[in-house]
C-alpha cells in the first residue's frame, strides 16, 4: 500500500501543472484590463473637461457678443425694410450699414486709403490727401464725411464713437475715485491725456484694423492694385505709341477665297457654338454671384461681430462708470468732457498729421536709399515702380531690352497697326544712348517725368532726374 504523504510532499499532477501558468496569465490580463479601463476613464475625463471648458468659453463669447449682434442685425434689418418702403435702394442701405463688399464698388482713392497709401488721390499733393485722410479716419468727422461705400461703414463708425465715449466716461470715473490720493497727484494732472486720450486712440486703431481686415483680404483676392496698374500701363503704352508716331496703317489685304478661313467662320457662326458660349457666360455669371454672396455673408458676419463688441464694451463701460459716478463726490463729467475734447479735437489731429507726414515722406522719398536684407529702404516711389512694371510688360521676350520686335508687338496690340520704321528710328535717336539698336531700362527711365505727368502721379516741384546726366555725358 502506498504511504500517505504530508502536505509538504504533495506533488502536482500534470494537468494541474499546466493550468497554473494559465491562471497566472488570466490574472495578469485582468490586471491589464483594469489598468486600461482606468486609463480610458482618465482620458475620457480629460476629454469631458476639455469639451466643457470649450463650451463655457464659447458661451462666454457668444452670449455677450452674439446676442447684442443679433439684436443690432434685427434692428437694422427692420430699418432697412422701412428705408426701402420709402423709396430707397437696397445698395445704398447696404453701403450705409456694412460698407462695400468688393473693391469695384468704390472709387480708387477709397481703396488706396484703406490699403494705407498716403497718396490716396493721385496727383493732388500732400494737402488734398491729408484732408481726405482726416475725412475718412476721424472718429467724429468721419461719421459724416467719409467716402461713399467706405468699407468702414457709418454704422460701424457710430458704434466705435459710442465705445470711445463710454470708455472716456469710465476712465474719468476711475480718476475721480483716486482724486484724493496725493501720491498720484503727478498722474492726475496729466490724466486726461495719458489715461483717456492716448488709450482711446489705441483702442480706435485696433478696432478699425480688425474691421478692415476682411476688406484688405478682398483687395488681395481680387488683385485690385495689379489690375489698376496694368490698366494705367496699357493706357500709357497706347499714348506712347501715338506720341512717338510708332504706328502706320496696314496695307490692305485681299481676303482669301474659301479654304479653311471660310469653314472656320461658318463653324463659329453655327448655333451650337453660340449656345456653348452663352452657357459658359451663364456659368461664369453664376459663379461670380456665388462668390459675391459669400463675400457679402462674411462681411456681414464681421460687421455684426464688430457691432456686438462695440455694444457690449459700451454697456460695460457705462455700467461701471455710473457706479463710480454715484459713489464719487467729484464731478465726473468735467473730466469726461476734457478727456473727450482733448482726444477727438486735439491729440488726434497732432498724431494723425504727424503719422501722415512721416508716411508721405517715406513713400515719396527721392533721395539716397539703402539696401538691407535685399530690401530697399525707403522703397522706390510708386510711380517709378509702375514705370518699371510698364517696361517689363513692354519687354515681351524678357531679355532686359525694348527691341524692335517688342515695339512691333506693342503697336500691333494697342493700335492695331504696323510699326513705322521712321518712328522707331526717332525713338532710338531720343533714348538709345549707347547706339546698340535697342533701349535698356536705364535708358528708358529718362521718361520718368513724362510717365508721372501722363499717369497723374504727384511730383515734387523739382523732381530729381538722375539719368539725365547719362544722356548729357554721351552726347558730349
Amino acid at each position: 500500500m502506498a504511504e500517505l504523504q504530508g502536505p509538504e510532499h504533495v506533488q502536482l499532477l500534470p494537468d494541474e501543472a499546466v493550468e497554473a501558468p494559465e491562471q497566472e496569465a488570466m490574472r495578469e490580463g485582468a490586471f491589464l484590463s483594469e489598468a486600461n479601463t482606468c486609463s480610458c476613464t482618465v482620458s475620457e475625463a480629460f476629454e469631458a473637461v476639455a469639451s466643457w471648458t470649450l463650451a463655457v468659453l464659447m458661451a462666454l463669447i457668444i452670449i455677450p457678443l452674439g446676442l447684442p449682434a443679433a439684436i443690432i442685425v434685427i434692428t437694422l434689418a427692420s430699418m432697412g425694410q422701412v428705408y426701402r418702403a420709402c423709396g430707397g435702394s437696397q445698395k445704398d442701405w447696404s453701403l450705409f450699414v456694412v460698407g462695400a463688399d468688393k473693391p469695384a464698388d468704390v472709387s480708387e482713392e477709397c481703396n488706396r486709403e484703406v490699403a494705407g497709401k498716403s497718396e490716396a488721390i493721385r496727383g493732388k499733393g500732400a494737402w488734398s490727401n491729408l484732408v481726405y485722410h482726416v475725412q475718412n479716419n476721424h472718429p467724429v468727422f468721419g461719421l459724416f464725411c467719409c467716402a461713399r461705400g467706405h468699407p468702414f461703414s457709418p454704422v460701424e463708425r457710430f458704434g466705435l464713437l459710442i465705445l470711445l465715449a463710454s470708455f472716456s466716461y469710465f476712465m474719468a470715473g476711475i480718476k475721480m475715485c483716486y482724486s484724493s490720493d496725493r501720491e498720484l497727484g503727478w498722474l492726475l494732472k496729466r490724466y486726461s491725456v495719458a489715461c483717456i486720450a492716448l488709450p482711446s486712440l489705441l483702442l480706435e486703431s485696433l478696432l478699425k484694423y480688425f474691421a478692415l481686415l476682411n476688406y484688405k483680404y478682398m483687395l488681395n483676392k481680387y488683385d485690385y492694385f495689379r489690375k489698376t496698374r496694368l490698366e494705367r500701363c496699357n493706357a500709357f503704352a497706347k499714348q506712347f505709341c501715338i506720341d512717338h508716331s510708332l504706328g502706320q496703317p496696314e496695307p490692305p489685304r485681299e481676303p482669301r477665297a474659301g479654304g479653311r478661313r471660310g469653314s472656320l467662320h461658318s463653324l463659329l457662326d453655327c448655333d451650337c457654338c453660340k449656345a456653348c458660349c452663352e452657357f459658359l457666360k451663364f456659368c461664369e455669371t453664376c459663379h461670380n454671384q456665388c462668390e459675391d454672396g459669400k463675400t457679402q455673408a462674411v462681411n456681414s458676419i464681421f460687421a455684426s461681430l464688430f457691432a456686438g463688441i462695440a455694444l457690449t464694451g459700451s454697456c460695460l463701460f457705462i455700467f461701471f462708470g455710473i457706479r463710480m459716478d454715484v459713489e464719487s463726490s467729484e464731478d465726473i463729467w468735467r473730466a469726461f468732457g476734457i478727456g473727450s475734447i482733448a482726444n477727438f479735437f486735439g491729440i488726434w489731429f497732432v498724431i494723425a498729421i504727424g503719422k501722415f507726414l512721416v508716411k508721405w515722406q517715406y513713400q515719396h522719398w527721392h533721395g539716397r536709399c539703402f539696401v538691407l536684407c535685399q530690401m530697399t529702404i525707403p522703397p522706390e516711389p510708386e510711380p517709378w515702380t509702375e514705370l518699371r512694371y510698364f517696361f517689363s510688360t513692354a519687354d515681351v521676350d524678357q531679355d532686359g531690352f525694348f527691341s524692335k520686335a517688342d515695339a512691333k508687338h506693342m503697336v500691333r496690340r494697342h493700335l492695331g497697326e504696323d510699326l513705322s520704321d521712321e518712328g522707331w528710328q526717332k525713338l532710338l535717336d531720343e533714348l538709345d544712348v549707347d547706339n546698340d539698336g535697342k533701349i535698356s531700362l536705364l535708358e528708358f527711365e529718362v521718361l520718368r517725368t513724362d510717365f508721372a505727368n501722363k499717369m497723374n502721379w504727384w511730383l515734387p516741384e523739382r523732381p530729381e532726374r538722375p539719368y539725365e546726366s547719362l544722356q548729357r555725358s554721351s552726347l558730349s
